[in-house]
């Protein structure tokens, strides 16, 4: 069986590029934490989304959100200075947001209010 269940917080803001087929495939990564205190550690897994969800996902989910992840491992590996490297991510299959982080908005997207010189008309 490959199943991973996991909670914990997304390290890093959504990156989507597509497939030259066309497939959406979104890459983040997410942290958990076990233990507390000085026994606590922090664990780091990449994720992979694919299709339509990789595209959803890419516009609800931020960084430092908190989100419980279903999947199964992958596992792939690439040629580095001539030795073979291999790398082990999760795809998820199933996501639920567990809390909800407004993106800062851009210079561009502040709310400027306008003059009647901005007006086309």
């Amino acid at each position: 069986m490959n199943n991973v269940y996991l909670i914990g917080h997304l390290t890093k803001e959504p990156e989507l590029t597509y497939t030259p087929q066309g497939l959406a495939v979104l890459t983040n990564s997410i942290a958990v934490d076990d233990g507390w205190g000085d026994k606590k550690k922090t664990y780091f897994f990449n994720l992979k989304w694919f299709d339509k969800v990789a595209e959803t996902v890419a516009t609800v989910t931020h960084k430092g959100q908190k989100i419980a992840i279903n999947g199964n491992l992958l596992q792939r590996s690439y040629e580095k200075d001539g030795k073979r490297q291999y790398v082990i991510e999760i795809r998820v299959k199933e996501f639920k947001l567990l809390s909800f982080k407004e993106k800062s908005p851009d210079a561009a997207e502040v709310y400027q209010p306008l003059s009647d010189e901005d007006l086309p008309f």
